[in-house]
């Protein structure tokens, strides 16, 4: 029971991830079209100083916007450095403060443009290949861009995986392996016969390895 109710707020953690997500594009592009409709009906008003501010206060906050949102959608490491990157630049650039708290903020940006070049990208590949067998295989196949297929009464990874197993007449069990289309899945752990992480691997990674 206590699994199945963890299951159960999980997939619907998933799907209100995926509402917010649309809401906040909803409004990104809202606040786009006002912008590029101001700019264009008044032209003049961007002359001024403090209205060219304001816009790149505008501008820079959209793109904070959007960087959340790509990490909402694709929650990896990257995304979320990314995120901050923009988030703190921002402050540095619009914020007119004194010089410790202009360092400090210079200070963070190297920081995470070296976490970004020398950290990230050795584990990028394992961010990308390992699931929860709760993850919806939408968010898969965005992260993965692949074309994992979608159906109706198995939406996660783990079921998906579980129901093509038993169509081949294979068995759910720990590193049982199913090749859909151009992915391969393997069952990393096995809970009251769930698969509870998968592993995703496209065809093409694997013959670049070979």
């Amino acid at each position: 029971m206590r699994k199945q109710t963890r299951d159960y707020l999980h997939r619907v953690a998933e799907y209100v991830e995926l509402i917010l997500a649309i809401v906040i594009a909803v409004i990104i592009i809202i606040c786009v079209a006002q912008m590029i409709y101001r700019i264009i009906t008044h032209p003049l008003e961007v002359n001024s100083e403090e209205t060219f501010y304001t816009f790149l206060d505008s501008a820079l906050s959209l793109i904070v916007g959007i960087e959340f949102l790509k990490m909402i959608i694709i929650p990896t490491s990257q995304n979320v450095i990314e995120t901050l990157l923009f988030a703190v630049a921002r402050t540095i650039i619009l914020e007119h403060s004194s010089p410790v708290v202009l360092s400090v903020g210079v200070l963070s940006v190297t920081i995470l443009f070296i976490i970004k070049k020398f950290l990230i990208t050795e584990f990028r590949e394992e961010e990308n290949t390992y699931f929860s067998g709760n993850t919806l295989v939408t968010k898969v196949n965005l992260i993965n861009k692949c074309n994992l297929p979608i159906l109706k009464n198995y939406k996660t990874i783990g079921e998906l995986m579980k129901y093509e197993l038993e169509r081949n007449n294979q068995e759910v069990q720990r590193y049982s392996q199913i090749r859909i289309e151009d992915v391969m899945l393997v069952a990393l752990k096995i809970s009251n016969n769930n698969i509870t992480k998968v592993e995703v691997t496209t065809i093409e990674d694997e013959e670049e390895i070979l």
